[in-house]
Order: C-alpha cells, then structure tokens, then sequence
C-alpha cells in the first residue's frame, strides 16, 4: 500500500501554503479556485482562505527557522543541558522492562535448566 501511495502522491497538487512560503501566489490561488471556488479565483472562500494563509505566514515568519539547532550548543549551559535530556532519555529507556525485552532469548524453553533427576 505504501508504494501505490508514493506512485500516486506525484500526481497531487502542491499545498497552498507550501506554494505560498515558496513565493508563488498565483498557483496558490488557482489550487484554491479549482477545489473550493469552481474555478472563480474573485470567490470569496477562495479570497478568505489565501489571505487567511497569507497573514498567518506574516505573523508567524521568524528569522530563526526551526531548523535551527545552534541554540542547543552555543553555550556551556545549553550543552550541560542538551547532555542531561540525552543522559536522562538513555536511562529512561534502558531502565525496567526495555533491557530485559532486550536481552530475552528467543526461545525461552531453551534458557530453562531441567531438573537432575
């Protein structure tokens, strides 16, 4: 199923946002136009949507993408920090039921010592 799916995902159309960050409004508009305005770009849930979209990117564009992962390491703290949630996820994981489920055998019938008659 998942191979249909990417076969077919190439024939989708961009989403609007997508075509909006990427500084290509009038395509926006059309994807707009063709699914919620039958055809007509001046409709207005296909004018309240691109703008809706359009003012939100506004609001929220940040010079700092989330990308951005120099904030984890460009102090002493903030690898002090970065350490103890890599040390504290390690052992959180590693402690209890993971490390036995780990190290199970496979058939446990063959790790049971029988009795000397």
């Amino acid at each position: 199923m998942p191979a249909v799916v990417m076969c077919l995902i190439l024939f989708f159309p961009e989403s609007p946002r997508w075509l909006i960050a990427h500084d290509r409004p009038e395509e926006a508009l059309a994807i707009f136009a063709k699914y919620h305005g039958n055809g007509d770009e001046n409709s207005p849930t296909v004018q309240l949507q691109y703008h809706e979209i359009v003012e939100q990117m506004n609001l929220t564009r940040s010079e700092n993408p989330w990308w951005d992962f120099q904030e984890l390491v460009n102090t002493r703290a903030a690898r002090y920090r970065l350490c103890m949630v890599i040390g504290m996820s390690f052992f959180g994981q590693w402690s209890g039921n993971n490390v036995v489920s780990y190290f199970m055998v496979c058939n446990p019938a063959k790790s049971t010592r029988k009795a000397k008659s």
